[in-house]
C-alpha cells in the first residue's frame, strides 16, 4: 500500500500522518456511541502496527 511513496521521505511522512490522523478521527467518531468497540479497534490497529515494525526490522536485517 505504501510502495508508491516508499522511496520519498516526504511522501512516506505524509502517508503516515494522513493514515494516523484518519485512524484517530475514525476511532473518536466510533467512541461516542461504541466506546468498547473503539478500544478494541485501537488495540487491533496498534497490534497491526507492531507487526509491521517487526516485519520491517526483519527485512532490514535487525533480527533478535
Amino acid at each position: 500500500m505504501a510502495a508508491p511513496v516508499a522511496e520519498s521521505p516526504v511522501g512516506l511522512t505524509a502517508f503516515k500522518v494522513v493514515t494516523g490522523a484518519a485512524t484517530v478521527l475514525a476511532v473518536e467518531r466510533l467512541r461516542r456511541d461504541h466506546p468498547k468497540t473503539a478500544m478494541w479497534m485501537m488495540l487491533a490497529v496498534n497490534g497491526g502496527m507492531a507487526w509491521v515494525v517487526l516485519h520491517n526490522a526483519q527485512v532490514a536485517g535487525v533480527q533478535r
